[in-house]
C-alpha cells in the first residue's frame, strides 16, 4: 500500500489521530482530531496552526524536544504536554507508531486528550485526595490573607482550580447591590484562550433569566452542550456562542445567606460531560470564596464599626470638653490643660502665664439689651480671644459665666500684658454698644495677670487665684485695663 493511501485512510477515522510521512515537515489531521478541536472535517494540513507546549502551557516545544522529534514511531515512547490550536491549549498524551508503506514510512500519532474524568490518569480516590490537599492549601491562604491581598489570593485559587480539572475558563461574578446586574470580578483563562473579563462588567441579569432561574432554584447550572439549550435560554446560549463556550458549570456563592453571586468555569470548542464531582469540586470552591468574602466583609463592617465608635467617642469628647455657647474650650478642659502646663513649667521651668478676663458691666448689659444679646456678646468676646491669641500653645477658654481664661506656655509677664492689652483694645474696637459703660457707653473687658519664670511651681488652685487677684485689681482700678499680680 502506499502512503498516499495510508493518509487518506486515517485521515477519515473517528479517533484523534495526527499522520505525516516520515521525513515530511507537514503533518494532517483525522476526523476526530478536528472534531475535538472544532475544526472544518476536512484540513489540507495543519504545519502552521499545530504548536506544542510544555507541560506549564508556557515553554513552546521546538527542535529535539518537539514531539515530532523526540517520539519518532516508537510505541515505547510517549509524553504528557499541551497541544494548541487557533490558541486554545489542551492537554494530551501523545504516542508514535509506524506504518511501512512501499513508498517510505508513515508515523502516526495517537493523541489522547486529558479529560475532567481521568486528568494527571489518576484514580478517583487520588484525585479526590489531591484536591481536598489543593483545597485545604487554598483555604489556608485565604483565612492568613490580609484584606489588601484578597484579590490575588482568590485569582490564584480561580488558576489552581481551572489548571486542575483542565478548563478553559474558571470565574467570579458579583451581583450589584441592588441584584440587578452582575459584573466578573476574576477570572483566569488557560494559555491561548480569550479573556472576557473587561466585557462582563455591569452586566443587566436580565440578560441570563434562564441561567439565574436555574441558579436560584437548583443551586447548579450545568450545561453539556451549549447548542442543546432550550429555547428559554436564547439569550444565555447567544452569549455563549460568542465567547465560544460549548460547555458550562456555575455554583452560586453565598455570604451571609444571600446570593453574592456566582462561580463558574467552561470547556470551549467542543461539549462535555460534567460528572458529578466536577459540580462537589466547584461546589467547594463556591463555600470557600464564600466564606472568605462574608470574612472580608465582616472585618470591613467591624472595622467601619470601630472608626465610627472612634468618631462619636471624639465627638462626644469635644462636646464634653468645648462650650455650648461659644464653641471654645470650658471650664473642665482648662483645669486638665491647666494642670498639664503646671507640671510641663515644673519639668522645664519655661515661663508660664495666665489671664483672666471678665465683661466689665455684664449684668447691666444682659438687663438693658435681654440674654440673647448677652449670648451674641460671648461669642464675639471668645473669636476676639482666640485671633488676639497667636501662640501656638496658647489655651482660650471660657471659666464660667462672663469670665473667660487663657492659658500662654512659655511666655514670660511683660508679653503676656501686651497680650492682655491687645484683648482690650481689640474689644473696644468691636465697637458694641453699651450704656452702662463710662467708656463711651462702648462694652470693654478687664484683665488679670499671673505669671511664673523662676519660682516654685505652685498649685493649679494658687495659681487661679493670683489671677483672680490680678482681676479684681483692674477691676477696682476703673476696669477696660489690665493689671498684674506678683506670685508670692
Amino acid at each position: 500500500m502506499f502512503a498516499a493511501d495510508v493518509l487518506s485512510v486515517l485521515r477519515q477515522v473517528p479517533s484523534c489521530l495526527l499522520v505525516r510521512r516520515e521525513h515530511d515537515i507537514e503533518c494532517f489531521s483525522s476526523h476526530g482530531f478536528n472534531a475535538h478541536f472544532g475544526l472544518p472535517r476536512c484540513v489540507d494540513s495543519l504545519s502552521h496552526e499545530l504548536c506544542f507546549f510544555s507541560l506549564n502551557g508556557k515553554s513552546r516545544l521546538t527542535g529535539s524536544a518537539h514531539p515530532f522529534n523526540a517520539v519518532k514511531g516508537n510505541d515505547d515512547v510517549g509524553q504528557w504536554l499541551y497541544i494548541q490550536i487557533n490558541g486554545v491549549q489542551t492537554r494530551c498524551f501523545i504516542k508514535g507508531s509506524v506504518i511501512e508503506c512501499s513508498d517510505g514510512s508513515v508515523i502516526v500519532y495517537d493523541v489522547r486528550f486529558e479529560t475532567l474524568e481521568d486528568s494527571h490518569i489518576d484514580s478517583s480516590l487520588s484525585r479526590h485526595f489531591t484536591f481536598s490537599q489543593l483545597l485545604a492549601t487554598l483555604s489556608s491562604k485565604l483565612i492568613n490573607v490580609q484584606s489588601d491581598g484578597i484579590n490575588p489570593i482568590i485569582d490564584k485559587s480561580l488558576a489552581a482550580f481551572g489548571e486542575f480539572c483542565g478548563v478553559h475558563r474558571c470565574y467570579l461574578f458579583a451581583f450589584s447591590a441592588d441584584e440587578k446586574h452582575a459584573s466578573n470580578t476574576h477570572e483566569w483563562v488557560s494559555t491561548g484562550v480569550t479573556p472576557y473579563k473587561d466585557e462582563l462588567q455591569n452586566m443587566p441579569l436580565d440578560n441570563i433569566p434562564f441561567l439565574m432561574k436555574i441558579l436560584r432554584r437548583e443551586n447548579v447550572f450545568k450545561v453539556n452542550d451549549v447548542a442543546l439549550l432550550p429555547e428559554a435560554a436564547d439569550k444565555e446560549r447567544e452569549e455563549f456562542e460568542r465567547e465560544n463556550i460549548a460547555s458550562i458549570l456555575c455554583i452560586p456563592v453565598f455570604v451571609n445567606g444571600d446570593m453574592f453571586g456566582f462561580v463558574g468555569c467552561d470547556i470551549i470548542g467542543k461539549p462535555y460531560l460534567w460528572q458529578d464531582y466536577d459540580v462537589t469540586y466547584l461546589t467547594y470552591i463556591s463555600e470557600m470564596l464564600g466564606n472568605t468574602i462574608e470574612n472580608e466583609n465582616n472585618r470591613i463592617a467591624l472595622n467601619n464599626a470601630q472608626q465610627a465608635l472612634i468618631e462619636a467617642n471624639k465627638k462626644l469628647e469635644r462636646l464634653a470638653n468645648m462650650d455650648g455657647l461659644t464653641g471654645i474650650a470650658n471650664r473642665r478642659l482648662f483645669d486638665s490643660t491647666l494642670e498639664r502646663d503646671l507640671a510641663r513649667y515644673q519639668k522645664t521651668n519655661k515661663p508660664l502665664s495666665l489671664l483672666l478676663l471678665d465683661v466689665d458691666f455684664f449684668k447691666g448689659y444682659n438687663d438693658t439689651y435681654g440674654h440673647v444679646a448677652g449670648d451674641e456678646v460671648l461669642i464675639s468676646i471668645a473669636e476676639t480671644l482666640t485671633k488676639s491669641c497667636t501662640g501656638p500653645d496658647d489655651f482660650v477658654s471660657r471659666f464660667g459665666g462672663e469670665e473667660f481664661a487663657v492659658i500662654l506656655p512659655s511666655t514670660e509677664e511683660s508679653i503676656a500684658v501686651r497680650v492682655a492689652q491687645r484683648i482690650v483694645n481689640n474689644v473696644i474696637n468691636l465697637n458694641i454698644d453699651h450704656e452702662w459703660s463710662p467708656f463711651n457707653q462702648k462694652l470693654t473687658v478687664s484683665i488679670g495677670v499671673a505669671s511664673l519664670s523662676v519660682q516654685p511651681c505652685p498649685e493649679a488652685v494658687s495659681f487661679i487665684e493670683q489671677a483672680d487677684t490680678a482681676l479684681y485689681l483692674a477691676k477696682s482700678q476703673g476696669r477696660n485695663c489690665v493689671s498684674v499680680v506678683k506670685a508670692s
